[in-house]
């Protein structure tokens, strides 16, 4: 069943902005936030300050006072990631609409694979205790090209309702990246799943009244869709489908989702899972 809502982006959520300043941001960094605020409906940013950023803090300073919020907060801790933000979202919680990571402190896939995993939990925690969207900021900006990668693992339709809310405040291009199964070792009932997705896609474009560009991929879908990710601005996924598993399951089924998100190099957006931002 295809519902939607008309609600701008990220009202549903909240208007007020957390950016956690790992002490590794440029310029290209705040550049991102003050366009997400020249666009979007947001009225207030808290910066969280950790040790090292506040290392750099004549140089962020410089950045932040030149942007000129007009509703801002900032704070220091000495807390661990995870920590300083579940601490902040705690004092005001259903206020807040988005956070703001730099996606190089956070997702680099030459980490071994123990800190990778970490990151991933660390992402997927956040994403259910913030019960809000994470936009990990790699400064390809202005939004005009959004993608969502029609994988094992992804709400299309909850990502396609956040993406037209999106819409009214951005003039986009809309593309659902398709993988079709292999003829060779495809089940009927996978190839029958990729054309119900297909004609998902078509219904959601008929009922907002959009264009929605369907290009179709063959391969491996962690290859195919990371190979055309470097024509877009903004991956838009959900964390709903990402997959709790041990070492040995994730080298035998890989989680696809996951390893677009740690390999792309565009900005991405993370939902949270649908129970936690009722």
């Amino acid at each position: 069943i295809l519902t939607f809502s008309f609600q701008r982006f990220p009202l549903e959520y909240g208007s007020t902005v957390i950016a956690y300043l790992s002490g590794k941001e440029d310029e290209g960094f705040f550049n991102e936030i003050d366009y997400l605020f020249s666009v979007f409906p947001l009225n207030k940013i808290i910066f969280i300050h950790s040790k090292k950023a506040v290392a750099q803090s004549e140089r962020f300073e410089g950045f932040i006072k030149r942007d000129k919020f007009k509703n801002i907060e900032e704070k220091k801790t000495v807390l661990p990631p995870y920590s300083a933000i579940q601490s902040t979202l705690s004092e005001d919680r259903g206020e807040y609409g988005l956070i703001i990571l730099s996606k190089d402190a956070l997702i680099d896939s030459f980490f071994p694979f123990v800190l990778d995993s970490r990151k991933k939990i660390f992402l997927d925690s956040l994403s259910s205790a913030a019960a809000c969207p994470i936009l990990l900021a790699r400064g390809t900006f202005p939004y005009e090209k959004v993608v969502v990668p029609c994988v094992e693992g992804v709400d299309v339709q909850r990502v396609m309702d956040t993406i037209f809310e999106m819409s009214f405040s951005l003039n986009n291009e809309i593309s659902a990246l398709l993988v079709e199964p292999s003829k060779y070792i495809s089940t009927d009932e996978e190839i029958k799943g990729f054309e119900e997705m297909k004609k998902n896609i078509s219904d959601m474009a008929l009922i907002y009244r959009s264009s929605i560009n369907t290009p179709v991929l063959t391969g491996n879908p962690v290859k195919a869709v990371t190979g055309a990710l470097k024509d877009f601005n903004l991956l838009i996924v959900d964390t709903g489908g990402w997959k709790g598993r041990g070492w040995v399951s994730s080298v035998l089924s890989p989680d696809v989702v996951w390893h677009i998100v740690k390999r792309t190099t565009i900005s991405t957006l993370l939902i949270p899972p649908i129970e936690e931002s009722l």
